[in-house]
């Protein structure tokens, strides 16, 4: 990581215990590495069967807990989503999303997944959505699964 590239990140930083909207006005877009459809208002949607997310933050010395609020795709033609995360390859967790309401999706990364330079750490989240489908909709050729609308790190 260069100087300019840890600047870049520490501008990024989550802070731990404080809720991310994933909206034009809060997540940097920057974060949001692919499988991403446009950044709304107050959320964003993937598109595609996987997303990818980079997480900045100060050393905890310990492990993470990730608490994703989301809301799943779920229509007549994509009736359940299936949701895994992924961190450093290891399996984070799974979950069978088959109500179209909010959920908020649980789990830890252990310590020894971050990525630490210089005291910043790094947390790469690859979220699989294998059930991601169109939305029916006319000229829509995204394939939506998830609907990402706030984070907490702690």
């Amino acid at each position: 990581m260069t100087i300019s590239d840890q600047d870049s990140a520490v501008s990024d930083l989550w802070e731990l215990g404080v809720e991310r909207i994933f909206g034009q006005h809060d997540i940097p877009q920057s974060v949001l590495v692919s499988g991403w459809s446009k950044v709304e208002d107050q959320h964003v949607w993937n598109d595609g069967i996987e997303c990818v997310q980079t997480l900045v933050f100060r050393d905890p010395g310990r492990a993470i807990t990730i608490t994703l609020e989301c809301m799943p795709f779920i229509r007549a033609h994509c009736t359940v989503q299936e949701v895994t995360l992924f961190v450093g390859g290891l399996r984070l967790g799974h979950w069978s999303l088959m109500r179209p309401d909010v959920h908020f999706l649980t789990a830890t990364a252990p310590s020894n997944l971050l990525d630490i330079q210089n005291g910043i750490a790094t947390l790469t989240c690859v979220w699989l959505l294998p059930n991601a489908c169109r939305p029916a909709i006319a000229g829509d050729m995204r394939e939506l699964a998830l609907c990402f609308r706030a984070m907490t790190l702690s």
